[in-house]
């Protein structure tokens, strides 16, 4: 009775071993890629959105001429905000400073110049916000003039400061690189100060050049 009980059984388990691979075989195989879900796609942004925010800064170069003859030429920075109201104006505030050293600083007759403006008014964009930007502005404010001479040759430092109302009207051109990112280019602008300055006329005039970067934020 043990013998054919073992033949029954060693058979049962002989069908038993394909019927089981076969399962395993038919089965479909799983996929190694990652599930769509958990993909990540990369982030888009539309260039002509209009953002509610701009805020740049950079180097700044001015030109500031306090007579026909004479004009010096300065380095220095610029910090601005534009809040835009409609897609094609905004306002927008400026802050700039330049500072520039004249003079024999080993003789002891070096003279630091520096011209501050804080300027507001309404910036433009006649062909609204996209990849490439124009914009145009003109702003008015108030300007700080301030030269400090060293003490030299018996005379003690001499500091010479003046403010007075001060505009500048121009334009610039950005170009959007990321999402809240653009690169400005170029920005241009002319403008004069009315500083009480000796040797100087009431109006001077001058040009100043920009270049920096951009923040974007929000859309409108």
């Amino acid at each position: 009775m043990r013998r054919p009980a073992a033949i029954v059984f060693c058979l049962a388990m002989l069908c038993a071993v394909p019927a089981k691979a076969q399962d395993s075989t038919s089965a479909p195989p799983q996929s190694s890629s990652t599930p769509a879900s958990t993909t990540k796609t990369a982030a888009t942004y539309n260039p002509r959105a209009t953002p509610l925010l701009e805020i740049s800064g950079g180097y700044s170069y001015r030109a500031y001429s306090p007579t026909p003859q004479t004009t010096f030429k300065l380095n220095g920075g610029y910090v601005a905000a534009d809040y835009n109201i409609f897609s094609w104006i905004g306002v927008a505030g400026e802050a700039t400073g330049a500072v520039r050293k004249q003079g024999a600083g080993a003789l002891g007759t070096s003279q630091t110049l520096s011209i501050f403006t804080g300027l507001v008014g309404p910036q433009v964009y006649p062909l609204r916000h996209r990849k490439v930007t124009f914009f145009t502005h003109f702003l008015v404010g108030e300007g700080y003039y301030y030269l400090r001479a060293p003490a030299f040759g018996g005379f003690s430092t001499r500091v010479t400061t003046s403010n007075g109302f001060a505009w500048e009207g121009g334009g610039g051109l950005d170009v959007r690189i990321k999402s809240h990112w653009s690169l400005r280019l170029v920005e241009g602008d002319y403008g004069e100060t009315s500083f009480y300055v000796a040797q100087a006329n009431a109006h001077q005039v001058g040009y100043r050049l920009s270049a920096g970067i951009v923040y974007l934020r929000g859309q409108k």
